[in-house]
Formats: C-alpha cells, sequence, structure tokens
C-alpha cells in the first residue's frame, strides 16, 4: 500500500505520528507503522502508547505493534493489561 518502505517514509510517518491535532491522523499513522512492519518504529509507537489519549489509538498502536512483532512490546501491553487506568 505504501510501496517500497525505507528510512525517509517511516520517518515522515512517525513525524505525522507526533501530532497532537488529529486523533484520526495518530491512529492512520500507527497503522502504517504497522504495515511497514519496521522493528524500528516500536520504540515510537510505544512512546505514542504513553501518550494515547483515547481507546481508539491506543488500540491502533497495539494493532500495530502486534503486527510487528517485536518482543520488547510486551512488557508496556502487559503493564497496560494490568493498569485500568491506562499505560504508564
Amino acid at each position: 500500500m505504501i510501496g517500497e518502505p525505507s528510512a525517509e517514509i517511516e520517518r515522515a510517518i512517525t513525524e505525522a505520528m507526533h501530532e497532537r491535532r488529529s486523533e484520526q491522523l495518530r491512529a492512520h499513522t500507527a497503522i502504517a507503522l504497522g504495515l511497514l512492519g519496521s522493528k524500528n518504529a516500536v520504540t515510537a509507537l510505544l512512546d505514542e502508547l504513553k501518550g494515547a489519549e483515547t481507546q481508539n489509538v491506543q488500540g491502533q498502536i497495539v494493532l500495530a505493534l502486534s503486527r510487528i512483532g517485536d518482543a520488547k512490546a510486551i512488557p508496556p501491553l502487559v503493564e497496560m493489561l494490568r493498569d485500568p487506568c491506562g499505560p504508564t
């Protein structure tokens, strides 16, 4: 859908995800990073998970992390399940 993944594309999508203007943009960029499948995106996704203000954005980030499949996402996801108030 995006074409050949490159560092430039990943960087542009990650920068767009950090925008706080639109929940929809943040959710869509999480989806895009998941589709790219780059383990480089895991840190950015985990950072965004901590600041996600809605379940929609949280859910899309979790789905992206599951698509990428990096084990370093497991502890924050387990913590999120344990804390009913959201990620820390």
